[in-house]
């Protein structure tokens, strides 16, 4: 066993959350949906997917048993808020101030094949803002950030999750090409959607 009798805490905090696996978390909207938002019906955001990639990170060693714990916690809270937040490992460590962002991100890249993209360094295309509903984006963690050759730039915040990543393609409907940007930029790309869609 990788892990000792001293971990107890540590697997009774993944066992506790993972029993949230098959539920989704109730949201309120905070205005009606739109006809972005409502185009599709899609799965549910799985905690399970979020605690398999946090595991995965802490099985090499980027992070540590307490900062795993600390994650789950949060992934926890986050996903029993009432408004519709994007639940996901590297929010839960932007939301810590986790001092080895830079470094856990450069190894989620590489560990994925998902480079890192600087999402404020582009000006999105309207139209990659309507292929996938906004709904869609925040649950997910996935947002179109370009298109080249009709192939679809996305980025998400679960380079891990393969299912994720037959979604969006099954979603789009196109072959794409998967990227990882810093929490807080693309938080920052939904909102410019979102007031898009309120300005319409």
């Amino acid at each position: 066993e990788k892990f000792g009798s001293e971990d107890a805490e540590v697997l009774r905090v993944r066992a506790s959350l993972a029993r949230l696996r098959d539920s989704s978390p109730e949201v309120s909207m905070d205005s009606s949906p739109t006809q972005n938002e409502t185009a599709t019906s899609t799965a549910a955001f799985s905690m399970a997917d979020e605690l398999s990639f946090a595991w995965h990170l802490l099985e090499v060693n980027e992070l540590t048993q307490q900062e795993y714990a600390d994650v789950a916690q949060t992934l926890s809270e986050m996903s029993a808020s009432e408004h519709l937040v994007t639940v996901s490992v590297l929010h839960a460590l932007e939301h810590r101030t986790f001092s080895g962002m830079d470094r856990l991100m450069g190894y989620v890249a590489r560990d994925t094949k998902s480079p890192i993209v600087s999402l404020q360094s582009f000006d999105i295309p309207e139209e990659c803002s309507s292929l996938l509903p906004l709904e869609f984006c925040i649950r997910h963690g996935a947002v179109v950030y370009d298109l080249i050759a009709g192939d679809a730039l996305v980025v998400v915040m679960n380079p891990h999750d393969q299912a994720l990543r037959k979604l969006v393609e099954d979603q789009l409907g196109r072959p794409c090409h998967f990227f990882i940007s810093p929490p807080p930029e693309f938080d920052a790309v939904l909102e410019g959607i979102r007031a898009a869609l309120a300005s319409q």
